[in-house]
């Protein structure tokens, strides 16, 4: 899947990072999958890794122009979670940096 989307997936399902797959339920994961399926569709339409939707019209203007306005938590490490506040936390995981909200993704 890659960073991007491993770190934005797990954000959107409010899926704890830390969680074993094996104890991720089935509609979990399938729910998970769909939500990929979306977001490659928005990033073949718009040529970006846009994993934020149904922003308003000026919200995707600034999204398009700057990557940093496009995802809900990844490189945020330090800034405020855009739903609750909570700082963004950044970790090693898997030899990979992972991009998570402490109190959204319990």
């Amino acid at each position: 899947i890659g960073n991007v989307y491993r770190a934005e997936l797990l954000f959107r399902a409010r899926q704890n990072p830390h969680t074993p797959g094996k104890q991720v339920p089935e509609d979990t994961v399938r729910a998970l999958w769909r939500d990929w399926v979306h977001l490659l569709r928005i990033g073949v339409e718009t040529g970006q890794m846009m994993t934020m939707d149904d922003l308003d019209e000026e919200s995707y203007r600034r999204a398009m122009a700057k990557r940093e306005d496009r995802h809900w938590v990844y490189k945020r490490e330090g800034l405020p979670c855009r739903v609750c506040g909570t700082h963004i936390v950044m970790e090693e995981l898997g030899g990979r940096k992972l991009y998570w909200c402490p109190k959204d993704q319990k």
